[in-house]
């Protein structure tokens, strides 16, 4: 478990955390799906300030979702949830947590959910030319083995 307070980085493997929740933030800890980083700020913090907060590359290192693309630098906070959820729902088929309504709140997020799935589309298309390529490399080894006997 990685914190991050203020400005610093917390480690657990290196040093004790302690985290004190309310029945607030359990019960949204409880309902958070896949997401990877929790984070309470104070009502007065101007916009933009949490999602820049959480995307600190010390906080989010070694935290990445089952079936996860490369961070594409186009997308931040929320949008690069949505965009990851969107390839992951292309990876291993959809369900409740990459096809969350959350997804789709804005046309900003729905937009980087869909470019998540085409990027999974596109990668799986090359993996399938790939396998295709190799199966044809395998029939033909099979051939070529039959007609020496």
């Amino acid at each position: 478990m990685r914190v991050k307070a203020g400005g610093k980085v917390h480690d657990g493997s290196k040093e004790p955390i302690a985290i004190f929740l309310s029945d607030f933030d359990k019960n949204n800890i409880a309902n958070m799906g896949e997401a990877q980083v929790y984070c309470v700020w104070p009502d007065d913090a101007p916009p933009g300030a949490m999602e820049k907060f959480v995307q600190d590359p010390d906080l989010l290192q070694g935290y990445a979702g089952k079936n996860t693309p490369p961070p594409d630098p186009e997308y931040t906070g929320f949008e690069l949830e949505a965009f990851n959820a969107g390839y992951d729902a292309q990876m291993n088929g959809p369900d409740v947590l990459n096809c969350n309504l959350r997804h789709f709140a804005s046309a900003d997020l729905t937009k980087a959910w869909e470019a998540g799935k085409q990027k999974a589309k596109r990668e799986q298309k090359t993996h399938y030319k790939w396998l295709n390529n190799e199966i044809e490399s395998a029939e033909k080894l099979i051939e070529n083995y039959k007609d020496k006997k």
